[in-house]
């Protein structure tokens, strides 16, 4: 049930809470942060132990999600394996697979 929740969490962009994504090349290490502020959003993103905010929202979500998603697809196209925590800690594919459908 958590992997459902937040794999539409991730394709819908909504979220409740905040949604960490760890990209690794080799010892090379990303993260990028994206969290509910007040009705809005804020995604941060750490680079070499620099974090630096690369988009916020005040009302809703999408600009941050298409920021995240657009730093994460040049990741992976460098090379970059992608996974998603939980909120639980446990790590999700970047990608989740499509619930099956239910009658």
């Amino acid at each position: 049930m958590k992997f459902l929740i937040c794999a539409l969490m991730r394709i819908t962009g909504t979220f409740a809470m905040a949604d960490t994504t760890k990209c690794s090349s080799g010892s090379d290490e990303r993260i990028l942060f994206l969290y509910p502020e007040g009705s809005g959003c804020k995604f941060d993103y750490t680079k070499a132990g620099t974090t630096s905010t690369l988009a916020t929202q005040k009302v809703s979500n999408t600009k941050c999600v298409e920021v995240r998603d657009a730093v994460q697809a040049k990741l992976e196209a460098a090379g970059y394996k992608c996974e998603v925590a939980a909120a639980d800690g446990v790590a999700l594919p970047a990608t989740p697979e499509p619930a099956p459908a239910t009658k």
